[in-house]
C-alpha cells in the first residue's frame, strides 16, 4: 500500500489493502512481533499475539485443575488428574463397571486342583487336602470338599479351631498385604498388613476374626532355613460351620477379590504341579521304560509335566510290575529314586526297581500299573 494515503483507491484496492493488513498482523500475532518490533505487555496488540493466548490457556487449565465445582467434593473427574486412594481407585473402577484385579499370590486359590483326591478329613495334625493347602482340625473338627467346589469346615463346639493354611514363597519384606476370603453366601473377610523382614522367628503381622472365620497372615517358625517364610490361614472358631469358596493374597490394602474370574485349570494344575505331581489312578500306567542292569535292578527316566520346586520324593501306593510288551510280568518289590545324586532333578526322576525274581541283564521292561486304579506313584516337593 502506497505511503500517502491520501491517493484515491478503487474498492478493489481497498479490499486488497486490507487482506494485506490482515496477513501482516496474523503473521505477527503468531511470532509475538507486531511490524518486525516484538510485542511487549504494554503493547495494545499484546492481548492478540498467541504468546497470550498461551498463557491464558495455561491459567485457565491451572484454575480448572485446582477448582473443585460446588456439591462435587468427593467427585472422581475425568478431565483432570486427582490423588486418590488405593480405597478409593477401587470404588471409582467398581462405579464404572472397570472392574480390575491383581495378581492372586496364592495357588489354587479356587481349590479346583485337587491331584490327590481329598475329599474329607478330622485329623488333627497338619494333613494336606486340595493341592498347595494344608488343614489342621481342632477335635471334633471337619475339613470337607463341597460338591460345588467350597471348602466345607466345621468346627465342634468344644474343640479347638481349625486352620486352613498354605505356604507362602517369596520375600515380601515391607510390601502391604491383603488376604481376603469369598464366602458361598457372597460375604467377604479380608486382613490387611506390611510384610516384616524375615527373621528366625513367627511374626504374625495382619489378623481379622470377627464374624466369620479370620485370617492370620504370618511368619513360619524358621523361615531363613527354608525356601519359603509367609503362611496364610484362614482361622474357623469353635462351633462354627463355614463354605468357603476361593482365598485370594494380593499386593496393596484393597481386596479385589471379589472382581476375580474362576482361573484357568491348566494354568492353576501347572502351577500346582510344581509342588506335586501324581502319576496312576488308573486301570494302566506306565511309569518309565527301564533296563536291566547287571545288579538284576532296572532303571528308567520318569519324565515330570513341570520342573518342580526342588528335588522331589517318591511315593508309591499299590504294586508295580515289569511287563516285557507280551505277557511276562515281573513283580517289583520297591521303587525309589536312584541313590546318585546326580540321578534326580526337578524335571527328571532317574528310578530304579528292585525285583524279587531273576530278571536278565539288557532287557527291557515297562515299570506300570496294571489293572489297579487305586495304585499310584506321587513326586512330592511341597512347602
Amino acid at each position: 500500500m502506497p505511503a500517502d494515503y491520501n491517493i484515491p483507491m478503487t474498492d478493489a484496492q481497498i479490499t486488497e489493502a486490507l487482506q494485506l493488513m490482515v496477513e501482516r498482523v496474523s503473521e505477527g500475532w503468531a511470532q509475538e512481533t507486531y511490524d518486525g518490533s516484538p510485542v511487549g505487555s504494554g503493547s495494545p496488540y499484546y492481548h492478540k499475539s498467541s504468546k497470550w493466548w498461551a498463557t491464558q490457556a495455561a491459567d485457565a487449565a491451572a484454575r480448572a485443575e485446582a477448582a473443585v465445582p460446588a456439591g462435587t467434593a468427593g467427585a472422581v473427574f475425568f478431565d483432570r488428574a486427582q490423588s486418590l486412594t488405593d480405597a478409593q481407585q477401587e470404588q471409582a473402577r467398581q462405579n464404572i463397571k472397570a472392574g480390575g484385579s491383581n495378581r492372586n499370590l496364592l495357588d489354587n486359590p479356587f481349590f479346583a486342583v485337587n491331584q490327590r483326591d481329598f475329599t474329607s478329613s478330622t485329623t488333627t495334625s497338619a494333613v494336606k487336602t486340595v493341592d498347595r493347602w494344608l488343614i489342621n482340625n481342632g477335635a471334633g473338627g471337619t475339613t470337607s470338599l463341597n460338591p460345588d467346589g467350597s471348602m466345607h469346615f466345621i468346627a465342634n463346639s468344644g474343640s479347638s479351631t481349625i486352620s486352613f493354611q498354605q505356604n507362602v514363597e517369596g520375600d515380601f519384606t515391607g510390601k502391604t498385604l491383603t488376604a481376603t476370603a469369598l464366602f458361598s453366601d457372597g460375604s467377604i473377610v479380608s486382613a490387611t498388613g506390611v510384610a516384616p523382614a524375615r527373621t528366625t522367628a513367627y511374626r504374625q503381622f495382619a489378623e481379622n476374626t470377627t464374624t466369620k472365620p479370620g485370617f492370620k497372615i504370618g511368619m513360619l517358625a524358621t523361615p531363613t532355613s527354608l525356601p519359603y517364610g509367609y503362611i496364610v490361614q484362614i482361622i474357623t472358631a469353635q462351633g462354627k460351620e463355614w463354605n468357603i469358596k476361593a482365598i485370594k493374597l494380593e499386593y496393596g490394602s484393597v481386596s479385589t477379590l471379589a472382581n476375580d474370574a474362576p482361573p484357568n485349570y491348566a494354568e492353576e494344575l501347572a502351577k500346582c504341579q510344581r509342588y506335586f505331581y501324581r502319576l496312576g489312578k488308573a486301570q494302566y500306567t506306565t511309569i518309565a521304560t527301564v533296563l536291566v542292569e547287571g545288579n538284576g535292578n532296572a532303571y528308567g527316566i520318569c519324565m515330570l509335566p513341570q520342573t518342580m520346586r526342588a528335588k522331589p520324593t517318591v511315593t508309591v501306593t499299590g504294586s508295580p510290575i515289569l511287563f516285557n510288551g507280551s505277557t511276562n510280568y515281573v513283580a517289583v518289590s520297591s521303587v525309589a529314586i536312584n541313590s546318585y545324586a546326580t540321578m534326580a532333578t526337578p524335571d527328571r526322576i532317574n528310578l530304579v526297581a528292585a525285583t524279587a525274581t531273576a530278571v536278565t541283564a539288557g532287557n527291557r521292561y515297562e515299570l506300570q500299573f496294571r489293572n489297579d486304579t487305586n495304585a499310584c506313584i506321587d513326586f512330592s516337593a511341597d512347602l
